[in-house]
């Protein structure tokens, strides 16, 4: 067992990468927030599996799904970047993102001291119980997007341009986040429509 179950963790977390697509597909059905929490709800409940009693089997279903629940955290982070905030600065916020989560992570050391002399549960519990916190800015999240509210001014991207263009003013507030995704992909469905009609309309292109 010493030597299986690490062996299966690190093709557990290997294989998580296999998953990322469809952690994409669901930002884009779904919505940031709720991938977001699912995916804390993943991580939160692989402490919980690990601070339990339960068989080794079992445990390596957590290992499982702290790797899937790992993987849409920053598969989600970097999303959420690019959409709350646009791509002017995208680079540093990323990279400032990245920074924070390493300074954050050197925590990981006193909690494996702590789980070295006996206190693996009572440390798993910990770390659970901090994610489920985290939660409700998924929610806070999830309300946003429905909405369709820019970040920075905490006020519909719609809505700012009517009041514009009822007031007179020349003033142009570029879709951004959501909005603009949204507008974005209308365009491109619009052109696959387009590209297929004509094409099936040409069934020489088969024959040459």
């Amino acid at each position: 067992d010493a030597g299986y179950y690490p062996s299966l963790f690190a093709i557990l977390y290997a294989s998580a990468a296999a998953l990322a697509p469809f952690g994409g597909y669901l930002a884009d059905m779904i919505g940031l927030g709720v991938t977001q929490g699912l995916a804390t709800i993943l991580c939160a409940a692989s402490f919980f599996i690990l601070a339990s009693y339960a068989s080794l089997n079992t445990q390596a279903v957590g290992l499982a799904t702290y790797g899937v629940g790992r993987m849409l955290v920053f598969g989600m982070y970097f999303s959420n970047v690019g959409k709350r905030f646009g791509y002017a600065n995208y680079g540093l916020l990323a990279g400032l993102g990245l920074l924070i989560s390493a300074l954050i992570s050197l925590v990981q050391y006193p909690l494996i001291a702590l789980s070295a002399d006996g206190k693996a549960r009572q440390v798993n519990l910990s770390c659970g119980v901090a994610l489920v916190c985290v939660l409700p800015y998924c929610v806070w999240l999830r309300l946003r997007e429905r909405r369709g509210q820019s970040p920075l001014v905490g006020t519909s991207i719609r809505d700012a341009n009517r009041a514009g263009a009822d007031t007179g003013n020349a003033v142009r507030i570029e879709p951004a986040g959501d909005e603009q995704d949204g507008c974005e992909a209308q365009r491109w469905k619009g052109r696959r429509q387009t590209f297929m009609a004509s094409f099936l309309r040409k069934p020489s292109y088969f024959a040459q």
